[in-house]
C-alpha cells in the first residue's frame, strides 16, 4: 500500500512538473513570437506610410520578396487591399 502511494505521489509530482515546464515554454514562445510580429510592425510602419501609391506599396513588398495578397472589401470598402503575413499562431488545442 505504502509503495503505491509514492508511486502516485511521484506520478502526480511529474505530471506537475511537465505540465509547467509546458506552460512557460508556450509563454516564452508566444512572448518571442509577439516581438516579431512587433519587429515586423515597426520595419513596415518606417516605410510605408499612408497616402502612398499602391504600386509603391507593392514595389517595396515584391522588392523584398515578400508574398502579399490582394483581398477586396474589406470593411465595406470597394477598395483592393494588400495583405501581408507578419506571422502564424497555433490553433487552439480544444
Amino acid at each position: 500500500m505504502k509503495r503505491w502511494l509514492l508511486l502516485t505521489i511521484v506520478a502526480m509530482i511529474v505530471v506537475s512538473s511537465v505540465s509547467a515546464l509546458r506552460r512557460r515554454a508556450a509563454s516564452e514562445a508566444k512572448r518571442k513570437r509577439e516581438a516579431g510580429y512587433q519587429f515586423a510592425l515597426r520595419a513596415y510602419s518606417q516605410v510605408l506610410r499612408p497616402g502612398m501609391r499602391r504600386r509603391q506599396v507593392e514595389d517595396y513588398l515584391s522588392g523584398k520578396g515578400t508574398g502579399f495578397e490582394q483581398e477586396c472589401c474589406i470593411e465595406e470598402r470597394s477598395a483592393f487591399t494588400d495583405l501581408v503575413r507578419v506571422g502564424k499562431e497555433d490553433a487552439p488545442w480544444y
